[in-house]
């Protein structure tokens, strides 16, 4: 075979070597994403607990809702699971 040929070959390899290098500098591996979306999830996990203005049975300690944006249905009313932080306990209260 002519030595053009061989030249040839090795310059389209090296170009779809660029092009497969260039895309993917543009994507992220899967550990990655992850971390990041662990991180996320951590910082709004840390803010979702909301007081709710309502007293614990158990220990007097103001409770939060579980997820302040999650609505369940029970017995027909509208209703948010709320825990007390101090001693764990958990409730559904009406809306």
């Amino acid at each position: 075979m002519p030595v053009q040929y061989y030249f040839e070959n090795a310059a389209r390899q090296f170009i779809a070597e660029l092009k497969r290098i260039s895309i993917m500098e543009d994507l992220i591996s899967l550990s990655d994403h992850n971390s990041a979306r662990k991180k996320h999830w951590d910082i709004n996990e840390q803010e979702l607990p909301e007081k709710n203005g309502i007293a614990c049975p158990k220990c007097g300690t103001e409770m939060l809702d579980v997820d302040p944006v999650e609505v369940v249905e029970s017995k027909g009313y509208p209703m948010k699971w709320t825990r007390c932080p101090n001693c764990g306990l958990r409730r559904k209260r009406i809306l």
